[in-house]
């Protein structure tokens, strides 16, 4: 399936890759994808092993690393 060949049902659907294809395509994509950027991506979701708060912040910054609450530069 992956090299286009592909079955389809008698109402017309394509149906469904095998699943050692569909695990093959999942480990791949998964192997692609930096540890950095789902380190990162769980830490911005407020998923983190520290326990003393040091990355709660997180969850509030932007990209840059400025404060996504406070676009204006004003503080409250």
């Amino acid at each position: 399936m992956v090299d286009g060949n592909k079955t389809y049902t008698k109402g017309g659907n394509m149906r469904a890759p095998p699943l050692d294809a569909l695990c093959e395509f999942v480990a791949k994509s998964w192997d692609a994808i930096q540890v950095e950027v789902i380190t990162k991506s769980f830490k911005k979701c407020g998923i983190s092993n520290t326990t003393d708060g040091e990355e709660d912040d997180m969850l509030w910054r932007s990209s840059d690393g400025e404060d996504s609450n406070n676009k204006d530069g004003a503080s409250d």
